[in-house]
C-alpha cells in the first residue's frame, strides 16, 4: 500500500451538535484533508450508538428510551430477507437512512467539503459492541445469542458495504472505521466471548469493505487479536493507552511492514480537552513513538503511516470543548511536520 497519511488529521465521529451543518463547519475547517461525517446522537435517539445501524435486525424494540430485543420474536421472519440480500454476493448492500445518519447525508449535500481532501471517512458500530450493548429484558446481551448475532454481523457488512460506496461518489479514497469500544472488556470476567469468533464477526464486517479499513477502541485491548483481522488502520487511544499499545511491539511493526497505519488518539476526548496544550500533546505523542521504536518498531514508518485524531467520540461533550479538541489535534498534526519535516497527501497549507 502506497498511501502514507503522514500525520494527517481526522476524528472518530460522534459530536455533540444537533445541528449537522454546524458540526460539518468544524470538519471543513479542521479536516479538510480527511473529513469524516459526523454522527449526532444528541439529535436522536436513533442516531446513539446502539441504534444508528441496528435497523431492519429482527426483534429489536423500543422500551422508553432503550433499545432492547424481544425474546419472543419470530427470527425467521425478519431474518429471511436478510439472508437472501446477503446471498446476493459483492454486490448486497443496505442503506443507513437519514433520519439515523443525518451527518452522512449532509456531507453528501455538499460535495465541496471533499473536493480537496485525499480521502473521506465513514463509521459503523462493531459487531461486539452491537451486540453487547442491546440486551433482552433480563439484561441478557445478544452477543451470546449465535443465530441473531449472524444475522447482526450480516446487517452490519451490508450496510458497512452500501456506506463505502456512498462515499465514493464524493471522492475515490474512503476509510470506512469499524468502532468497537466493546473490545476494552475482551479477556475481563465480563466478557466470556472465544477469541477466534471475535475475530471472525470483527473479519466478516471488515470483509465486506474494499477500501481502507480501520477498527477504532477507545480503551486497552489484546490488541493482537485486532491486528489479525483485515484491517488497514488501527485507531487507538493513544492518549490514555499507548504503553499497552507498545507491548504488541512485535505485531505493531509487522502490521505497518506491511502497509498498515496508526491513528495516534492523542487528543483528549473528555474535559482535560480544554485545558490540554498542543506542547503537551505533541510531547506525550512522541512519547508513544519513542515506546515502539525503542522495540524495534521504524520510527519512519511510525511517522509516516499515521493519522492524529482525538481518543474517542466527540460526543459526550459540549460544542465548546469538542471545537477546541479538533482545533488541537489539527495543530497536533502540524507541529508534527514541522518537527519531522513530513509531507503528508494534501496538506493544506495556512495562508
Amino acid at each position: 500500500m502506497s498511501f502514507r497519511p503522514a500525520m494527517l488529521p481526522t476524528c472518530i465521529g460522534s459530536f455533540p451538535h444537533r445541528d449537522a451543518g454546524a458540526a460539518l463547519a468544524l470538519v471543513r475547517r479542521h479536516l479538510p484533508e480527511c473529513p469524516c461525517w459526523p454522527q449526532l446522537p444528541r439529535r436522536s435517539r436513533l442516531e446513539q450508538m446502539a441504534a444508528q445501524f441496528s435497523e431492519d435486525i429482527p426483534g429489536l424494540v423500543w422500551e422508553d428510551e432503550d433499545l432492547r430485543f424481544d425474546p419472543g420474536a419470530d427470527l425467521m421472519a425478519g431474518g429471511e430477507g436478510i439472508y437472501r440480500r446477503y446471498l446476493e454476493g459483492p454486490m448486497a448492500e443496505l442503506p443507513v437512512s437519514r433520519r439515523r445518519a443525518e451527518g452522512l447525508y449532509a456531507l453528501a449535500d455538499d460535495p465541496a467539503i471533499a473536493a480537496g481532501a485525499v480521502l473521506v471517512k465513514g463509521q459503523i458500530t462493531g459487531p461486539l459492541t452491537l451486540g453487547l450493548a442491546i440486551v433482552d429484558r433480563d439484561g441478557n446481551p445478544l452477543l451470546y445469542r449465535d443465530d441473531l448475532m449472524d444475522l447482526v454481523v450480516k446487517v452490519l457488512a451490508m450496510r458497512a458495504r452500501w456506506q463505502e460506496r456512498f462515499l465514493a461518489r464524493l471522492h475515490p479514497r474512503t476509510l470506512i472505521a469499524v468502532d468497537e469500544p466493546a473490545l476494552a472488556t475482551y479477556g475481563s470476567g465480563f466478557f466470556g466471548y472465544d477469541r477466534r469468533l471475535a475475530a471472525e464477526r470483527l473479519g466478516e464486517v471488515l470483509g465486506a469493505v474494499s477500501g481502507l479499513r480501520a477498527v477504532h477502541c477507545c480503551a486497552n485491548t489484546d490488541w493482537s487479536v485486532v491486528l489479525a483481522t483485515p484491517l488497514e488502520v488501527l485507531s487507538f487511544d493513544a492518549w490514555g493507552f499507548a504503553r499497552h499499545l507498545a507491548l504488541y511491539a512485535d505485531e505493531v511493526g509487522a502490521f505497518l511492514e506491511r502497509g498498515g497505519m496508526l491513528a495516534w488518539g492523542i487528543v483528549p476526548a473528555g474535559p482535560e480537552a480544554a485545558a490540554a496544550q498542543v506542547p503537551e500533546l505533541v510531547d506525550r505523542l512522541e512519547e508513544g513513538i519513542e515506546l515502539l521504536a525503542a522495540r524495534g518498531v521504524d520510527r519512519r514508518m511510525l511517522l509516516e503511516q499515521a493519522f492524529v485524531t482525538p481518543s474517542c467520540g466527540l460526543g459526550s461533550l459540549d460544542e465548546v470543548t469538542a471545537a477546541r479538541a479538533l482545533e488541537l489535534t489539527r495543530r497536533v498534526s502540524e507541529s508534527m511536520w514541522e518537527r519531522h519535516r513530513l509531507a503528508p497527501p494534501g496538506r493544506r497549507r495556512e495562508a
